[in-house]
């Protein structure tokens, strides 16, 4: 599963503090069922992971590619992919209430 893979790959690439942040703010994005705890984390996020280059193997780059033909995240930032991550995470259910929360954060 892309969610799996992209939190295993976060994982790799943030020190405790970080990650455990990451962790606590995605269990609270799970749970939620308005928008406010995935608007917070978001925009957080590059103060809380850092702004730096992904480290990822050729190997995590190949699952990716299987998972999402065409899609790279190669030369992200950890605090872009931790974005993704977050909106995976987000309940998904109501394609039109998934659609404003997105919006909602631009």
């Amino acid at each position: 599963m892309l969610e799996s893979l992209i939190l295993e790959i976060i994982q790799n690439n943030l020190d405790g503090e970080s990650l455990e942040w990451v962790n606590a703010r995605a269990l609270l994005i799970k749970k939620e069922q308005s928008s406010k705890e995935l608007y917070l984390s978001f925009a957080a996020a590059p103060r809380k992971t850092g702004k730096r280059a992904l480290s990822i193997t050729s190997g995590q780059e190949a699952q990716v590619q299987s998972m999402r033909p065409g899609f790279t995240i190669m030369h992200w930032s950890v605090d872009r992919l931790t974005r993704v991550y977050f909106l995976l995470l987000a309940d998904s259910s109501d394609k039109e209430m998934y659609l404003g929360k997105i919006e909602g954060l631009f």
